[in-house]
């Protein structure tokens, strides 16, 4: 039976100049991990069939999404608005607590751009959040980590 791993413990970090130097982003509710893409469809009709048996084709944009707590005036938060207004490529890191803690955890990294940053519903009794999207950009690594 698979080991099973609660999102506890997971760190999202950027580095905004694209390279491999991360610093954690604060204040992360919840994360939505880039899949691998879906891939497009290319219509293949044949005349001598009249039957459209579709290939598949390039893999579609992929996106990666993650809920902050919002402080306005935070100057980490600040970083994602630079970004977004700059159209400017960062490089991602999501750090998964799913292997011994410390020592080599699962990650995934990539480049991306922030695509969208929209403010959530807040109530009363409700935090100020945030939903940030990123335009995930090339090939996202993924490390296995150690097996725990």
């Amino acid at each position: 039976m698979g080991k099973k791993a609660t999102g506890c413990g997971t760190i999202l970090s950027l580095d905004e100049s694209g390279g491999t130097t991360y610093t954690p982003v604060s204040n992360i509710a919840n994360v939505t991990p880039p899949s691998p893409g879906e891939r497009t469809q290319v219509s293949a009709p044949e005349l001598d069939t009249c039957i459209d048996d579709p290939e598949l084709g390039m893999k579609g944009p992929r996106t990666f999404a993650f809920t902050q707590y919002w402080e306005p005036g935070d100057t980490d938060h600040e970083r994602l608005d630079t970004m977004y207004d700059a159209n400017t490529m960062g490089g991602w890191q999501i750090e998964y607590p799913h292997g011994p803690y410390g020592v080599s955890q699962p990650k995934q990294t990539f480049n991306g751009k922030v695509q969208s940053i929209g403010n959530t519903q807040t109530g009363p009794n409700d935090t100020f959040q945030r939903d940030v999207v990123i335009l995930v950009n090339g090939t996202i690594t993924t490390v296995p980590g150690a097996d725990a």
